[in-house]
């Protein structure tokens, strides 16, 4: 199996271009940290794992449905607006990874991250960050 580059038989060069102008004004988030942000781009990264109980989840679900949006748009609206709150800006930007599977590629499977940005300012309540997710259907200004 080999590692497909930018070089190999694709030519990605105007699909970097379309990102890099639609993501030209997203900066990274100005989040308080115990240390410093290392200028070294690296796979070193970290996880944590919590478990929600069965009765949010159906709270939750509950919640979804009748916000007629997935669970996954009602946790990613959480999600930003927990950044927003924390950082205080209101353009939050956050990568999904999706999996495209044999694209251009034969029979290999590539990962792809999705940016869902969202515009948020201090009167959105949790529904209305919902609703601008769930009305781009994913798209980068989600």
């Amino acid at each position: 199996m080999s590692n497909l580059t930018l070089s190999e038989n694709m030519p990605f060069e105007p699909e970097i271009n379309y990102w890099k102008h639609k993501l030209r004004w997203v900066k990274p988030l100005n989040l308080f940290t115990d240390s410093a942000r290392s200028d070294k781009k690296g796979n070193n990264k970290h996880s944590s794992e919590f478990v929600i109980s069965e009765k949010l989840k159906e709270q939750l679900t509950r919640f979804s449905d009748e916000q007629k949006v997935s669970l996954f748009v009602t946790l990613l609206s959480a999600y930003k607006v927990l950044l927003y709150r924390y950082s205080s800006q209101d353009d939050i930007c956050v990568g999904n990874v999706i999996c495209n599977a044999g694209v251009n590629s034969g029979h290999h499977n590539h990962l792809n991250i999705l940016p869902l940005r969202t515009e948020i300012n201090n009167s959105n309540k949790l529904k209305k960050v919902i609703s601008i997710g769930e009305d781009s259907g994913g798209a980068l200004n989600a």
